[in-house]
């Protein structure tokens, strides 16, 4: 007599096939989470631009149109705008920090190299990827009060802001 056992639970083919795509699940988001966390602290950065910005044209408007043309100047709006710089280097105090956990420093007409450093250029514009580089690589249209450009993680083009 050929009697069949009522057996319950998993086969191994059940089991190694759960596993399988657990595993492609994991394997899908670890993928995506860097990704996922570089966008969102780019977008931060780019947040923290326009505030800057915002504090640069009202900078501009309390002291008659004026910007920061030099060196000095920059470090007198970072001090009186963007939080207390007592050591004259142009890192923003207060609020105004990287994602990375480093303050914004900004630099007076050098191009952002690494992530909190911040460009400053007065009476200029922003740099496009495909602008002329005869032009020194600036579009040309109206000229601006000034631009700000921030590097942003993962690109090779710094992000910009004029006025």
């Amino acid at each position: 007599m050929n009697k069949q056992l009522d057996k319950k639970g998993f086969t191994i083919i059940e089991v190694v096939l759960v596993l399988a795509i657990a595993g492609l699940i994991f394997l899908m988001v670890f993928v995506a989470l860097p990704s996922l966390q570089r966008g969102q602290a780019n977008s931060q950065r780019q947040q923290d631009l326009s505030r800057i910005s915002v504090q640069l044209v009202n900078s501009t408007q309390s002291s008659r149109g004026a910007i920061p043309k030099t060196q000095d100047a920059l470090f007198n709006f970072v001090k009186n705008y963007l939080g207390k710089d007592a050591t004259n280097t142009g890192v923003a105090g207060g609020e105004y920090v990287d994602p990375s956990g480093v303050p914004y420093t900004l630099r007076f007409e050098t191009a952002p190299q690494v992530l909190g450093d911040i460009g400053y250029y007065p009476a200029s514009e922003c740099m496009t990827e495909g602008a002329n580089q005869d032009n020194g690589g600036v579009q040309s249209a109206a000229p601006r009060s000034f631009a700000l450009t921030v590097a942003l993680d993962g690109q090779t083009v710094p992000y910009c802001v004029d006025s």
